[in-house]
């Protein structure tokens, strides 16, 4: 017997680093941009500015979006990778405001379990 996918289509996958407690309740907020990452270290990374600014346990939210509500988004200038401003070697993904509406109706976004980063 086959086990049959869960669903068909291609999904993009971005890791927006906060701390843990954010990223087990992380929702998009209308008005917001949200930062996210494709490499782990990446998300790591903003995942430590943060607590070094907030304090708490380090954590990722991993949000799952189908490849074709990406490719609009990045078409309508809502979803665009650029390098992180102080270390020029790293990329970063942002979602601007706009593509809010398309998270909320679309994506999947789970955290990463609590202790992943911690060896």
């Amino acid at each position: 017997e086959q086990i049959k996918p869960e669903f068909d289509e291609p999904f993009e996958f971005f890791l927006h680093g906060t701390t843990y407690a954010r990223a087990v309740k992380f929702e998009p907020e209308e008005g917001r941009r949200i930062f996210t990452a494709t490499d782990i270290h990446v998300a790591r990374l903003f995942a430590q500015q943060t607590v070094g600014r907030e304090g708490g346990r380090l954590g990722v939210a991993v949000i799952a979006l189908p490849r074709d509500i990406a490719e609009q988004l990045r078409s309508r200038g809502v979803l665009r990778t650029q390098p992180v401003p102080d270390m020029q070697t790293m990329l970063e993904i942002i979602f601007e405001p706009g593509a809010t509406e398309a998270l909320r109706k679309h994506a999947q976004i789970e955290s990463l379990p609590e202790g992943f980063f911690e060896p």
